[in-house]
């Protein structure tokens, strides 16, 4: 099985997971109805499209199939990671023989995108329905101060931000190690797309009859190659923990 394939399949293994514990934990109904309809969707696209890249390249072998980790902070940015993701995969799959592959890609983003917006109207009903007995208890008075406080208040409950601890207090630690996670999944897209552009720019310059083409291309490629190394040296240190080294 190719790299790029399992490491999807391992990826979404991985969100099938954070969307059961989302569902299992939410506190509002419409969210988690959504969140079983999402989860069936991942499974249905997860098996389809392993097995359409078995017939392909072969079996996944035992031990193969290991979820990548997922920090898990809300539905709605466990949505937009996921599409991120499915977009990244979906540049990454070329060749005829994946025509059929990518279809069922393209199926499933729009499938995302459907549920991004369903979990927005969700958000909006849940805030909405949130903020009815509280305004009720001021006698309807519409204080800009406490109508932003509830608001708020609301939007915190309603997202489930781990940035909180259970007594609504901001955890600082939490909200930074949700960051370095977030850090370290921005640079591995980046260094997976990297190689798929330059190996696309390469057979551009190779393509160009035009000089002024081909030398631009190659100026491109040379500034991302440079690019690419100061990157993996970023890489090394994030990964490492290491904060606080000047670069």
């Amino acid at each position: 099985m190719k790299t790029n394939i399992l490491n999807y399949i391992n990826k979404l293994q991985a969100y099938k997971t954070a969307i059961k514990n989302l569902h299992w934990s939410s506190k509002h109904m419409n969210e988690h109805k959504l969140l079983d309809d999402i989860a069936d969707s991942v499974a249905n696209n997860q098996d389809e499209i392993a097995e359409m890249c078995q017939g392909l390249y072969g079996k996944i072998k035992l031990n193969e199939l290991k979820p990548k980790r997922y920090n898990i902070t809300n539905s709605k940015k466990l949505l937009a990671d996921m599409l991120r993701d499915t977009k990244s995969f979906y540049s990454s799959i070329k060749g005829r023989e994946l025509t059929g592959v990518r279809s069922v890609v393209e199926s499933f983003m729009g499938e995302l995108n459907k549920f991004v917006y369903l979990m927005d109207m969700c958000i909006k009903e849940d805030i909405k329905t949130s903020l009815k007995p509280s305004l009720n208890e001021s006698n309807n008075s519409y204080e800009d101060i406490l109508l932003r406080e509830t608001i708020k208040e609301a939007i915190k409950n309603t997202l489930q931000e781990s940035s909180y601890d259970m007594n609504g207090n901001f955890n600082d630690e939490q909200h930074n190690d949700d960051l370095k996670y977030r850090l370290k999944e921005e640079v591995h897209n980046f260094n997976e797309s990297l190689n798929d552009t330059l190996i696309s720019l390469n057979n551009i310059a190779q393509m160009a009859t035009d000089d002024k083409i081909k030398n631009r291309t190659r100026v491109i490629i040379n500034a991302l190659l440079n690019a690419g190394r100061e990157m993996r040296t970023v890489n090394q240190l994030i990964n490492a923990d290491r904060w606080d080294t000047e670069i």
